[in-house]
């Protein structure tokens, strides 16, 4: 809540008038920091909206509540605050709404005594610069140039031209690739089950779009 507090009072003092929508979740009405304030200034400034979301009243923020903000504020920059579960679920529903990834932006409270740590791991972050952008899409046409070299110059390595004339080598990248092209529809099965806008992940999306880029 600190990052927004921090924007709102800033945007008064300054009588900026940029455009701020604050959607703050919490259990209980009682919950909610700064309540009073937030709410005042929302009710005076033509440019800030809040809405805050009681969810043992209103339940989590879902993908169609995403899909309204992304539609209502389309060229917004996106923060978000919280928990990891909230935070993976509001990453993925925004990269679901076709949001770039320049305009997510990911802050994670550290309290008192622990150790700072990124909203984001290592490899999730590497796995997110990838997937979303186009940075899937020119790995995708590396993959591609490099086999149109291959082809051109007729290049071929002996050892794995052997290789593919085993039984068992056929046997198993033949189960290899049965089991990519499962993982592959697993999400789009969770979609038409009416399931992927609660239950997928912001990893196992960008893990998905970059399984099909080493299909090419």
């Amino acid at each position: 809540m600190t990052l927004a507090l921090a924007t709102v009072r800033s945007i008064v003092s300054k009588q900026s008038g940029q455009s701020l929508h604050v959607d703050y979740t919490a259990p209980r009405q009682e919950d909610f920091a700064y309540h009073e304030e937030l709410r005042t200034i929302a009710a005076k400034e033509k440019s800030i909206s809040v809405n805050f979301r009681e969810t043992r009243r209103d339940g989590r923020l879902k993908m169609k509540d995403v899909q309204q903000l992304v539609h209502q504020y389309s060229n917004a920059v996106f923060y978000i605050c919280g928990p990891r579960s909230y935070q993976n679920a509001v990453q993925s529903y925004l990269t679901q709404c076709e949001v770039h990834a320049e305009r997510i932006k990911v802050k994670e409270f550290i309290s008192s005594g622990q150790r700072h740590a990124t909203a984001i791991s290592p490899k999730t972050d590497l796995i997110y610069r990838l997937s979303t952008g186009k940075g899937y899409i020119f790995l995708g046409l590396l993959f591609f140039i490099a086999f149109l070299i291959q082809d051109a110059l007729d290049l071929e390595f002996e050892w794995l031209a052997i290789l593919q004339r085993d039984e068992s080598y056929k046997r198993w990248t033949g189960w290899f690739f049965a089991g990519y092209i499962a993982y592959q529809w697993f999400l789009s099965i969770l979609r038409l089950l009416g399931y992927v806008k609660e239950k997928i992940t912001i990893q196992q999306y960008h893990l998905h779009k970059l399984a099909g880029v080493l299909a090419r």
